[in-house]
């Protein structure tokens, strides 16, 4: 048992200001693959800090943990995406501040729970609290679960081969016990034993079932396809200083074209599915008359000589109402008039109309704005074509021309997983992310979002063909191994054989119950103190009653 004194230490008026920073330095570099070994130790400090206010029931408690949580997670959220700056310059100060913001919820609501229950609930509340908040928030109008605990593991996925039971929620779970468990050992002196269970079970655990067989003999040969466009100086008419892109600016034609000519340096009669990424056909196509445009029909003429390939293909396209508002999202573009734009996937195969899936967890900030529409027009205009201003409501599968069902994953889709699991439910067979990743520049931002898509993978044990504009690009099995890649700022086409899965694991039946689970305990636990408070009142009008008898 670890034997330290801290009384020394807490009498310092320093003593909460250092464990803040600290905590929020911890808690920015575990993000990095090689400090994960500090993920038991994040919370501690902060633990620490709730505790003292608690027991000295100082004044304005709940005020005082809000300001050194606050400084903790804003460190954090700097050093884990600062990268945000590079697509968003002012914007990113305002995410940066309401996500520190959310971040102090579990906090403080724990702490309102702890000062108010009769029976003192001990610092496991907390792990009801944080659940219920990551839980919640996926679903708020500013959510940004890029730094859901779950997700710490998305380098090292050996350790949490178990998330086909769990999801990421069950990762938050493991981060969470961990840091109570060691808040007891550190601080209190107690549960040492816990603690290494709680370490070394789920461990041990995943590494078991990494010896599983989670495929059939059934397989695929897709190709991916990367065309390393720059989307600031070459892809769209813009640039971060407003100013025209002319001189760099690949015209759409020519953006078509490589995208071609990247296939067919890899195709061969044994491919199945194409796969281009994201907003990769930049002309802009009115939906209702996508028939008619040049593109479509080029790509049609493949199937003469490829009859049994399917391409899904990025795109902007739009919905045109003319003089009347025909949605609430709709916009008024000079010469058109009223439209819906979407972030869109073409999905086309021989003998078979177009079909379009449209992306639905847009980005705050680049693609959409809660609350209300009139702060549309802070929305960045990163596309040159109209922007994308309507969510898609319908979960929707793709069936190939071989018969092979597709998820059809856009961007920033892919951080969902009982989102993923909608069409996994509806008998996907593989998980296809298209993907530009070019917006953040060569940061950290491209990398992790790639290992997520790893998560995705051992979540519903479902291979994850990735085609990215400038990268990654990438093939993970249903282990959430890379075994092809093309790297950042590469030019090239992928192709590899996917093996088919059709089981469902637990995670794709029953999605993040972990979450309803601790919203509804910490809803019991919040309504619990109203129920307390009218006990308490009642026994002190009882006992005025009997003094006075």
């Amino acid at each position: 048992m670890l034997n330290i004194n801290f009384s020394k230490l807490r009498k310092k008026r320093s003593y909460f200001w250092i464990l803040s920073i600290l905590s929020g330095l911890m808690s920015a570099a575990v993000w990095y693959t090689p400090f994960i070994i500090l993920v038991p130790i994040i919370f501690t400090p902060l633990l620490e800090i709730e505790n003292l206010l608690y027991e000295r029931g100082a004044k304005r408690s709940t005020w005082a943990l809000f300001k050194f949580v606050f400084v903790s997670f804003l460190i954090c959220n700097l050093g884990v995406y600062w990268w945000i700056w590079n697509v968003a310059s002012w914007l990113s100060f305002l995410a940066w501040l309401i996500n520190t913001a959310l971040l102090t919820l579990p906090f403080l609501v724990y702490h309102t729970i702890k000062k108010k229950s009769v029976d003192k609930l001990g610092p496991f509340t907390f792990v009801c609290c944080w659940l219920a908040f990551e839980y919640l928030h996926k679903y708020g109008p500013f959510a940004w679960i890029w730094l859901d605990l779950g997700n710490l593991f998305s380098g090292v996925p050996i350790l949490v081969q178990w998330y086909e039971y769990t999801g990421v929620l069950g990762g938050s779970l493991w981060v969470v016990l961990l840091n109570v468990w060691f808040y007891q050992v550190l601080f209190q002196q107690r549960g040492l034993i816990g603690f290494f269970l709680v370490l070394f079970i789920p461990s041990v655990w995943s590494f078991l079932l990494n010896f599983g067989t989670y495929s059939t003999d059934k397989s695929i040969t897709v190709i991916a396809v990367q065309p390393n466009i720059d989307p600031y100086a070459q892809k769209l008419n813009y640039k971060k200083t407003n100013t025209s892109a002319k001189d760099t600016y690949m015209a759409s034609d020519l953006q078509f074209e490589r995208l071609m000519q990247l296939s067919e340096s890899v195709l061969s009669h044994k491919v199945r599915l194409i796969l281009w990424p994201e907003t990769s056909m930049v002309s802009g196509f009115e939906d209702a008359y996508i028939r008619r445009y040049d593109e479509i029909n080029t790509i049609r003429n493949w199937y003469k000589k490829y009859p049994y390939i399917s391409i899904l293909a990025g795109a902007d396209t739009y919905t045109v109402y003319g003089s009347k508002k025909g949605s609430q999202e709709a916009y008024h573009i000079e010469g058109l008039g009223y439209i819906d734009a979407f972030n869109a996937a073409l999905f086309t195969k021989k003998s078979a109309p177009v079909e379009f899936y449209y992306k639905s967890k847009l980005v705050i900030g680049e693609e959409t704005m809660p609350f209300s529409p009139a702060l549309s027009s802070f929305v960045l205009d990163l596309h040159g074509t109209p922007r994308p201003s309507v969510k898609n409501h319908d979960i929707k599968v793709l069936e190939t021309a071989f018969g092979v069902k597709v998820a059809p994953i856009i961007c920033y889709e892919s951080v969902y997983g009982d989102y993923v699991g909608d069409f996994v439910r509806k008998g996907a067979q593989i998980i296809t992310i298209i993907t530009n990743d070019g917006w953040w520049g060569n940061t950290r931002g491209y990398q992790k979002h790639l290992n997520y898509a790893r998560l995705r993978a051992i979540e519903h044990r479902r291979p994850v063909i990735r085609s990215a504009n400038v990268g990654v690009s990438a093939f993970i099995d249903t282990k959430g191994s890379i075994y092809q890649k093309l790297d950042y700022d590469t030019m090239g086409a992928l192709k590899g054989e996917v093996l088919l899965n059709n089981r469902l694991t637990f995670y794709s039946k029953y999605g993040d119950y972990l979450g309803v689970i601790s919203m509804i305990l910490t809803i019991f636990l919040i309504l619990s103190q109203f129920v307390n408070k009218e006990d308490e009142d009642e026994q002190k009008t009882s006992s005025g009653d009997g003094k006075k008898t």
